[in-house]
């Protein structure tokens, strides 16, 4: 599983960012440092593990 984390993480840095641009933009003003890295960790959480998952499910359909 070490090995579908780390095809993972540079994709989910890259998405996490943009997500967390995104929203910030959409609330200007309202975001402090705090929220920044709190929903950056949250939203890289979330996708590291379900991209992972996917990677690992893709493999093993593929040897089938």
């Amino acid at each position: 599983m070490k090995k579908y984390i780390k095809k993972a993480i540079p994709g989910c840095i890259g998405s996490s960012l943009a997500v967390v641009a995104v929203q910030s933009f959409n609330y200007l003003g309202v975001w402090k440092l705090w929220d920044f890295l709190i929903n950056f960790l949250l939203t890289f959480i979330i996708t590291t593990a379900i991209v992972s998952v996917c990677l690992w499910l893709w493999s093993k359909i593929k040897r089938k």
